[in-house]
């Protein structure tokens, strides 16, 4: 029995001995589909509501694709890439390489070790007669599945933040861009103004002197008017004498 069998046995059905589907939590601490009693020690529950459990439902997903992956990669011997077999395991990366890929720049500076040193590390007992050996090894599985799907988050929300940070950016230039448009309509406003005013003191200061003009003529036609009248009003010599 392989540890990612021994894995994936802690999430299979007591019952019906397949991959947990809708998992709940009861409150002896044991998991079911949906079961009132619990099917591995025999304990009634009273809830009437029980607590979906999320976590274990999100690593049985995973260790679907596990599985799956496992049956169809267990005749790969050779590296994808390079034709090359696979004699070292990367540990930064937690997969297996060839010599060829221990060089390449995306493993710079990582750890590895022979497949046979790094299966003795990572390989942990089963003891058959005992529980305490597969719960200490499927707690290790676990936490390396949690921790690839904290990798896994961290990368979305990184992704996200970018997302974020790119529509703020394209809204920031577009306020810009409009505070540049209202500045040069400021702008152009304040030149309009000022030709307005230029334009109004040059037509005012042309009235004032064609008023000035008017003016001086009727002073002088009434001065006219004024001395004809004063010459009509005197007598006929007078006005003769005055004449010649």
């Amino acid at each position: 029995l392989t540890l990612a069998e021994s894995w994936t046995e802690e999430l299979n059905c007591a019952i019906c001995l397949d991959f947990f589907t809708d998992p709940v939590s009861l409150g002896c601490g044991h998991t079911s589909q949906e079961n009132r009693s619990c099917p591995e020690c025999r304990q009634v529950t009273a809830e009437r509501k029980l607590q979906v459990n999320r976590a274990l439902a999100k690593m049985v997903e995973k260790a679907r694709g596990f599985s799956l992956e496992q049956t169809q990669t267990s005749v790969r011997r050779q590296c994808e890439k390079h034709r090359e077999d696979l004699k070292l395991f990367c540990e930064t990366d937690q997969k297996l390489i060839c010599s060829i890929c221990r060089g390449a720049k995306e493993h710079r500076g990582h750890s590895f070790l022979p497949i046979d040193e790094a299966a003795e590390i990572y390989k942990v007992p089963i003891n058959s007669r005992g529980i305490h050996s597969v719960s200490t090894s499927c707690f290790h599985v676990k936490h390396f599945y949690f921790v690839r799907l904290f990798q896994d988050q961290a990368k979305s929300s990184l992704a996200s933040l970018t997302q974020r940070k790119e529509k703020a950016l394209q809204a920031e230039a577009k306020q810009r861009e409009k505070i540049h448009k209202l500045r040069y309509l400021t702008d152009r406003e304040q030149r309009v103004m000022c030709d307005l005013k230029q334009r109004e003191e040059e037509v005012l200061l042309r009235m004032e002197t064609n008023l000035r003009e008017i003016k001086c003529k009727l002073d002088s036609v009434e001065q006219e008017l004024s001395e004809l009248q004063t010459q009509m009003g005197k007598d006929a010599l007078t006005f003769l004498q005055v004449k010649r």
